[in-house]
C-alpha cells in the first residue's frame, strides 16, 4: 500500500518537473519574442509585440545613422527616427523624409539655424523658412538676406534687427530709419531684445533700461525705432537726435538719457528719468534700480552703487572700475574672485 502511494506521489512530481519545464521554456520563448534584441532588421521581425519591434527597429537606425530603416516603422514613430537621425548627423535631407510636414519644417529650421546654412531653409514650408532665413541672416548681419524672405513680417524683423546693431556698433543715427516704427507691440518687443543682445548696445554700460518693456506700457507710445534713435542719442550725449522719437513721454525719456549722457544738466534729467519709472507698473523697482546704475556710472557715484539690490552692487562697482579705469572702485568687492576680475577690467 505505501508503495502505490509512493508511485502516485513519483508521477505527481513528475507531472509538477514537466510543467515547470515548459512554463520556463514558453519564458524564455517570450522573452525572446517579445524583448527587442538583435542586430538585424530580421532579428527584429522576430518579435510578437509591435513595439517591441519598432523599438528594435529604432535603435538599429539610430545606432547606424541608416533612415531608411525607419520607413520600416508605422505611424509617427517613424518621424521620431528620422528626427534623431537627422538632429545627430545635421542632415536637413533627413528632416524632409518625416510624413509630418510642420516638424519636419521645425526639424529643418533647427538645423540650418545650427549650421548657419541659408539655402537649406528653403527645404521648409512657410512660415518655417521665412522665419530659419530671417534667424540665419540676423546671425550673418547680412541684410541682402533679408530681401529675399517671403513672409514680410518676417523680412521686415530681419531688416530692423541688423540696421539697429548697425547703427549702435557705428552710433550712426541714419540707419535707425530702416528700423520699423510697427505699433504691433509683440513685434516690436522681439527686435529691441534682439538689438539689446548687440555688441553696441552693451556700450551702453547700464545707461539705458528695460527698453523693451516700455512698449507695453498702456500709457506710452514706444517702438524699435525709437529705442534705436534713444539708444544712440545716449551714446553719442546727442539731445537733438530725440526729434526723431515717438512724442510724448518717449521722447522725454530719450532727452534724459542723452543728456545725462552727455552730463548737460545730468541731475535733473535722471530725476525726470525716475519720474518716467512710476508709470512702469511691475517694471517700477526694476526701471528705479537701472537708472540709479546709469546715474553711478554716468556720475562716477560709488555711494549710489550702495543703495541698489545686492545683485546689482557688485555689477555697478565692476562697471564704474571699468569706465573709469580706477581699480579703487573694485576695493567695495568683498567676493575674492569677482574682485580680481574687476580689477583686471580696470586696467
Amino acid at each position: 500500500m505505501e508503495e502505490g502511494k509512493d508511485d502516485v506521489f513519483d508521477k505527481r512530481m513528475l507531472v509538477t518537473y514537466v510543467a515547470m519545464a515548459a512554463f520556463l521554456a514558453i519564458l524564455a520563448l517570450l522573452s525572446f519574442l517579445l524583448v527587442p534584441q538583435g542586430n538585424t532588421v530580421h532579428d527584429c521581425g522576430r518579435l510578437l509585440l509591435e513595439s517591441s519591434r519598432y523599438k528594435c527597429i529604432d535603435d538599429l537606425a539610430v545606432g547606424s545613422q541608416n533612415a531608411s530603416m525607419c520607413g520600416l516603422i508605422n505611424g509617427s514613430a517613424s518621424d521620431s527616427c528620422y528626427l534623431q537621425i537627422a538632429q545627430e548627423t545635421n542632415s536637413s535631407q533627413v528632416c524632409g523624409m518625416m510624413s509630418n510636414e510642420t516638424q519636419a519644417s521645425s526639424c529643418i529650421t533647427a538645423i540650418a539655424q545650427r549650421a548657419g546654412n541659408y539655402s537649406m531653409c528653403g527645404d521648409a514650408i512657410e512660415p518655417y523658412a521665412s522665419e530659419c532665413e530671417a534667424s540665419v541672416a540676423v546671425k550673418d548681419k547680412d541684410l541682402t538676406l533679408c530681401t529675399g524672405i517671403l513672409n514680410s513680417t518676417y523680412s521686415s524683423e530681419c531688416a530692423s534687427i541688423i540696421n539697429g546693431e548697425i547703427a549702435l556698433a557705428r552710433r550712426s543715427p541714419g540707419f535707425c530709419e530702416n528700423v520699423t516704427n510697427t505699433t504691433d507691440k509683440s513685434t516690436a518687443s522681439y527686435i529691441i531684445s534682439n538689438i539689446s543682445q548687440s555688441g553696441g548696445y552693451a556700450q551702453l554700460a547700464g545707461s539705458s533700461f528695460m527698453q523693451s518693456a516700455l512698449v507695453f506700457l498702456p500709457n506710452m507710445t514706444y517702438n524699435a525705432r525709437d529705442f534705436c534713435y534713444t539708444s544712440v542719442a545716449t551714446l553719442l550725449g546727442n539731445e537733438t537726435l530725440c526729434g526723431k522719437v515717438s512724442p510724448g513721454r518717449a521722447m522725454s525719456l530719450c532727452t534724459a538719457q542723452a543728456g545725462a549722457a552727455s552730463q548737460t544738466n545730468a541731475t535733473a534729467n535722471y530725476t525726470q528719468m525716475l519720474g518716467a519709472c512710476a508709470d512702469m507698473g511691475a517694471y517700477a523697482q526694476t526701471c528705479i534700480n537701472q537708472v540709479a546704475l546709469a546715474q553711478a556710472i554716468g556720475t562716477g557715484n560709488a555711494t549710489l552703487c550702495g543703495t541698489l539690490d545686492s545683485s546689482l552692487q557688485t555689477q555697478c562697482y565692476s562697471l564704474l572700475a571699468g569706465t573709469y579705469k580706477n581699480s579703487t572702485y573694485c576695493t567695495y568687492i568683498l567676493d575674492s574672485l569677482i574682485n580680481q576680475e574687476c580689477i583686471s577690467g580696470s586696467k
